[in-house]
């Protein structure tokens, strides 16, 4: 009888440090090495909606007519 209750307290303790530890690493992943440095875009104009456009809106030069902007660089340029 403590034999046998010796051998299952013993697979609980693996099972839970095997449990620990994979619940462990799963929280804090590896960081991915493809976090690459994006291009800088050089941008020309940007329109900015004063109010919410449905779904499925074109958005060109006809529709808003008049819109000019001055060309900008990013700010990380």
């Amino acid at each position: 009888m403590n034999r046998k209750l010796i051998i299952v307290g013993a697979i609980a303790v693996l099972a839970f440090g095997g449990a620990y530890a994979f619940m462990r690493s799963a929280a804090n992943p590896a960081p991915s090495p493809s976090a690459e440095a994006q291009p800088k875009v050089d941008v020309e104009q940007v329109l900015v909606a004063g109010q919410d456009l449905p779904m499925g809106t074109v958005v060109n030069e006809a529709r808003f007519p008049g819109i000019r902007g001055q060309k900008r660089t990013s700010p990380n340029s």
